[in-house]
């Protein structure tokens, strides 16, 4: 439905075949571009830069729908491919030029990094270990991890990588991927090319101290109009990087509009123009696909006008999560239990029930009354019905932000789909259990779900990130953020990898609040009865049996000490895919006698085995396929037990076990390393007894669960407050 007073403004970056150019940046091929415009011209929704600005400042109103096409970075196929197609459909387009790239020799980091990993050498040394390639493929997720990778760095050492990597590769950029120089650019604005200001070097604004932010943002408007005669009144972020600091200089700048790269449809009545949203135009968008994200509601358009719960009311939590009970995921169970300690009514509704028989003694009680459903049944049908009739907009508005915010993965996609029926029925449950509070657990479908029952109830919701659920799949997750009443994070690592992603607005949205433990339940686990201090090392490392997980190291760890002459017993706890590869290692390693695989247990049996142990080992490691953890749990509990811990330097780790002091850290994937930590406690009890002494402490000051459901029920009540009050919720810390 096209509405009066909105603004679609569309991103497009390269145009180039299939194959070509770096995921993200290729948007369309030269015949879907063609497609594309074809339409849009046809359709009578384009409009030109001065079309919004003259809308902005009580000038005529803008045509219904319309559509602002912009481009950005200034690659040579606007010119050679994209500007024909524009000029021959009467549509004026904004170019946003990074004013230090034209008539250069430089290259952006990211092409240079495509071409370091897929045509560089079948090995690179990077800092998430050695990697070796055997085919295009392996090469193409090896590019994606080091993307991101690159993005959760400081400027100055992002780059530095960067440029070691290509000094390693020794090859060429694509010629393709070159920047319009002066003539051709003053050339497509003699043309009828609105030229907008990109920055000069495309740096993440938000990593910038002041005067490098202002050399960014005034020193490209001064090149643009130095350069090209003349500066279009738009400013384009570059990566979406938007700070207050940088907004307060493109208006100081008298900037009066300008782009992030945050996914939606604009309402320029309430827009901040400072930071309009865009829709970035991908690999995959077709003309249907793009009609339907042209067909988005504003942002909140879809649960502005939702009842909330009435004040006053006995605070009933729902707890969502992707499955129920999971032996491994002990985190969830703690909160929710410390949660029904404080008198609040907790239901849980798991999208999907655990296969596996092993529970937790505690969790029973919890499975007996969970809200477990169906994919499709007679009431989860009726239910779909119940929101059609009643709210078809904000039904079919979901169900078409679900698809389209999830196009582009498959995996992702089809899971967003297959859970929205059984979420559209849990909107239901909750609202007959009276419900006054979502929370999910992790960043990706179980957030997703959060966000449809949010859209079709007004609930307020909010979810935890932890590790990978920010790493490997990141769809929708500004959306997730942009709706959601708070976003809690178990790390200062993980806000600021969501504050990068989703723009700077919402800093003050995402907390820290750590996925706390019971100390009280490791207490036995304490004090004398630990192991004598002579025989062998005994070494205890739980956790899901996979390569995030690092245990394979640890395996090589233990050779290497047996051939130092350092006896060890390592038991490893835990089920999962990799168990048939570290048997095979541990007897190639001849280490059948001493190093064991458990399997999974329950925390009653974890709490033996911590108790039996001198050390406990988490081994995390970055895998190729971009997951990583966030803060294990298992080391605040054996933290909590007085154990001495040796963990990774990766992710939010340092925040929980600081080197020297509560642990010992190594690089991760260093078995060499791992050896050495575990050579040095073994040699010296006074050091086992002292990091594990100041481990507890560390874990009592800042990882217990009674300070996390604080903070938790303290931004809940924020939220009931501002919804009493009849505040934005959503929009209340953006």
């Amino acid at each position: 439905m096209r509405r009066e007073g909105t603004l679609s403004v569309l991103t497009y970056h390269r145009l180039a075949g299939p194959g070509q150019g770096p995921p993200g940046i290729v948007s369309t091929t030269p015949q879907g571009f063609a497609r594309q415009m074809r339409w849009l011209a046809r359709s009578g929704r384009a409009v030109g830069l001065a079309d919004v600005l003259a809308a902005r400042t009580g000038g005529a109103p803008l045509r219904r729908g319309a559509v602002l096409v912009t481009f950005d970075d200034a690659y040579t196929d606007f010119r050679d491919v994209a500007w024909p197609v524009l000029r021959a459909h009467g549509i004026r387009p904004v170019l946003f030029v990074p004013t230090g790239y034209p008539d250069t020799d430089a290259r952006f980091w990211w092409d240079r990094l495509h071409a370091a990993v897929l045509r560089g050498p079948a090995a690179l040394r990077t800092p998430l270990g050695t990697l070796v390639f055997t085919g295009d493929d392996e090469r193409l997720t090896a590019y994606r991890t080091l993307r991101e990778h690159v993005k959760t760095l400081p400027h100055e050492d992002a780059m530095a990588l960067v440029d070691d990597l290509a000094t390693q590769a020794g090859v060429d950029v694509d010629p393709a991927a070159r920047v319009l120089g002066w003539d051709a650019l003053r050339a497509l604005g003699a043309a009828g090319v609105d030229l907008a200001p990109h920055t000069r070097t495309h740096p993440r604004l938000d990593r910038l101290p002041d005067h490098a932010l202002r050399e960014e943002i005034a020193g490209s408007i001064e090149d643009l109009r130095r350069e090209a005669g003349s500066s279009a009144p738009a400013f384009a972020y570059p990566s979406g990087g938007v700070s207050d600091a940088a907004a307060a200089m493109v208006a100081e700048a008298g900037i009066p509009l300008a782009f992030s790269t945050r996914r939606g449809v604009n309402d320029l009545a309430a827009a901040d123009p400072l930071r309009l949203d865009r829709i970035n135009v991908g690999r995959r968008t077709n003309v249907a696909v793009l009609r339907a994200q042209l067909a988005l509601p504003p942002r909140g358009a879809a649960a502005a006008a939702r009842p909330v719960p009435p004040p006053g009311q006995t605070p009933v939590v729902a707890y969502m999560m992707s499955r129920f009970p999971k032996i491994s995921e002990t985190f969830i169970l703690t909160e929710l239990l410390a949660m029904e300690r404080r008198g609040v009514r907790v239901e849980t509704y798991p999208l999907l029930r655990e296969r596996a028989t092993l529970v937790h003694p505690e969790a029973q009680a919890v499975v007996d009354r969970a809200h477990y459903q169906p994919a499709i049944s007679p009431a989860v049908l009726a239910s779909q019905l119940h929101w059609l009739r009643r709210d078809p907009q904000a039904y079919l508005g979901a169900l078409r932000d679900v698809i389209t915010g999830t196009f582009g993965s498959l995996n992702f996609m089809v899971g967003g789909i297959g859970i929205f029926p059984k979420a559209a029925h849990m909107a239901r449950l909750m609202q007959r259990d009276g419900v006054t509070h979502v929370h999910c657990h992790f960043a990706t479908h179980p957030a997703v779900a959060g966000l449809i029952i949010h859209r079709l109830t007004g609930l307020p919701f909010s979810f935890t990130g932890h590790g990978s659920d920010l790493h490997v799949e990141r769809r929708m997750l500004p959306e997730k953020v942009a709706e959601a009443a708070f976003v809690a994070t178990v790390s200062e690592y993980n806000r600021r990898l969501i504050i990068d992603e989703c723009g700077g607005r919402f800093a003050d949205k995402v907390h820290i609040i750590r996925a706390g433990v019971d100390t009280s339940r490791f207490d036995a686990a304490r004090g004398g009865d630990r192991p004598p201090q002579d025989g062998p090392l005994r070494i205890v490392c739980v956790g899901t049996l996979h390569e995030v997980k690092g245990q394979g190291h640890l395996v090589e760890a233990c050779r290497l000490l047996t051939q130092r002459g350092i006896p060890v017993r390592c038991r490893f706890i835990g089920d999962g895919e990799d168990r048939e590869a570290l048997e095979a290692r541990i007897a190639e390693g001849g280490l059948t006698g001493s190093v064991e695989l458990l399997g999974a247990a329950t925390g009653p049996e974890v709490a033996a085995q911590l108790r039996d142990a001198h050390v406990l080992v988490a081994p995390s490691v970055p895998t190729s396929g971009g997951k990583r953890e966030g803060i294990p749990v298992v080391l605040m509990e054996g933290m909590s037990t007085g154990l001495p811990v040796v963990s990774s330097r990766l992710s939010g780790i340092p925040e929980l076990v600081v080197d020297g002091v509560a642990g010992l850290l190594t690089e991760p994937g260093d078995a060499e390393a791992i050896a050495d930590a575990l050579a040095r406690l073994h040699a010296d009890p006074e050091l086992r007894r002292r990091l594990g002494e100041q481990g507890r402490r560390r874990v009592e000051a800042e990882f217990d669960v009674e300070r996390s459901i604080d903070r938790l029920l303290e931004h809940m009540g924020a939220t009931a407050a501002a919804a009493a009050s009849g505040d934005d919720v959503a929009g209340m810390a953006a």
